[in-house]
């Protein structure tokens, strides 16, 4: 999906296809139903990647589905 990840990327109120180079990934399925699938790599990859932890109690790296926002999602 694309998306905007500041104000400072667009040039005005009106967000043109052609404005945004930036990207998220969603999928609405379980990771069973991905089994060998080019999206169940590039989620296990996801789960592998360690993030620096900068905001709240827990200071410290992370694998990235560790941190609360983010460790109750069932679905990427």
């Amino acid at each position: 999906m694309p998306c905007v990840s500041s104000p400072k990327k667009v040039k005005g109120l009106i967000i043109r296809p052609e404005d945004v180079d930036e990207y998220f990934f969603m999928c609405d399925k379980p990771k069973d139903a991905l089994k060998g699938t080019r999206a169940l790599e590039y989620i296990e990859y996801g789960e592998k990647m360690e993030i620096e932890v900068t905001r709240g109690s827990k200071r410290e790296r992370r694998k990235l589905p560790e941190p609360e926002t983010l460790k109750g999602r069932k679905l990427w």
